[in-house]
């Protein structure tokens, strides 16, 4: 009598332990905040969670009993229920699930297959993710993605003008800087400070002097170098505005020296010096002035003779004189 208490009272504790755990499992399922759904193996809900409820939007009553093509496309499930009996089980599988308000967006499923004792196929579990917010991050990031391609081509664009630019920039200083090279006339370039900034081979030559001596120096270091002295001397350290001045560098050469300020954007850059070498017009001047002098004395003197012979006939000296012949 005592060992079929006991037998007794071991499955009533078994019993209990399996309600015990029934409630465990039951309490589970509610309180997990993973969408889960019981399916048939004919594709029929027979349970979901409370995290279906507030994913989808139908209530048990709703739902329970219902085919699974209530909140998913034929073709989609059909798809997923024919790998999950051939795998056993599946992750991560994209599909989009409907709301009860027919509202469509896509969730993660992953499923599991149900067998009892006898390894037969009694239905399975379905697990969601929902990746709408994901996939609306996707979306933003991509939406911002696009935004950066396009800054990142209209850059490329404005680098290419810019290239461009600077390409014609760099051709016409080339050009500018050959010309200068190759002009006749000696230039000196000064900045807003009255430094030297450029001096073509023509003022080299007028000076007998490189750049690289002369370059960056201030009017007043220029001064100090003799060569300079009498064009600064004329021009001034704060180089005052000169219209074709004469400057007698040494004795064969003559410049006439003329200033021009150089403004961009209305603001002064710099001042150009302009020297352009007048000794051969000079000479030519000179030639003329002493060919005039000469010209004219040797004319002076015969006609001087012409004027006493004529007074002495008309006076009648040499004797008279007809009307006709005074005329």
């Amino acid at each position: 009598m005592d060992l079929k208490n006991q037998e007794q009272e071991k499955i009533s504790i078994l019993l209990e332990d399996l309600s015990l755990l029934e409630d465990y499992t039951r309490d589970l399922f509610s309180f997990l905040p993973l969408p889960i759904c019981f399916v048939s193996p004919i594709g029929v809900i027979l349970e979901i969670n409370p995290a279906f409820e507030r994913l989808t939007g139908y209530k048990t009553e709703e739902i329970v009993g219902q085919s699974l093509e209530k909140i998913f496309e034929k073709k989609q499930i059909d798809i997923l229920v024919k790998e999950i009996f051939e795998k056993g089980s599946i992750g991560g599988k994209e599909i989009f699930i409907q709301t009860n308000q027919r509202e469509s967006f896509p969730v993660s499923v992953s499923a599991t297959l149900r067998k009892n004792k006898q390894q037969e196929k009694i239905g399975y579990f379905l697990g969601f993710f929902d990746l709408s917010e994901i996939k609306k991050k996707e979306q933003d990031f991509q939406r911002e993605l696009k935004k950066v391609e396009e800054i990142r081509r209209a850059l490329l664009n404005i680098l290419e003008d810019v290239d461009e630019e600077r390409k014609k920039a760099k051709e016409e200083k080339n050009k500018t800087l050959a010309i200068i090279a190759n002009f006749s006339d000696g230039l000196l370039f000064f900045d807003n400070k009255n430094k030297l900034l450029l001096i073509n081979p023509e003022a080299e030559k007028i000076f007998k002097i490189t750049k690289e001596k002369v370059i960056n120096k201030s009017t007043s270091l220029l001064s100090q170098i003799d060569v300079f002295k009498i064009l600064i001397n004329l021009i001034g350290f704060k180089i005052k505005k000169v219209f074709r001045e004469e400057l007698i560098i040494r004795d064969n050469l003559i410049l006439e020296v003329s200033t021009a300020p150089i403004i961009v954007e209305k603001k002064l850059t710099g001042t150009l010096v302009i020297l352009h070498d007048i000794t051969r017009e000079k000479l030519i001047e000179k030639i003329k002035t002493e060919f005039v002098s000469v010209a004219a004395h040797q004319l002076r003197t015969p006609l001087s003779a012409i004027k006493w012979t004529l007074r002495m006939l008309l006076d009648g000296d040499l004797g008279e004189i007809t009307k006709e012949q005074r005329n």
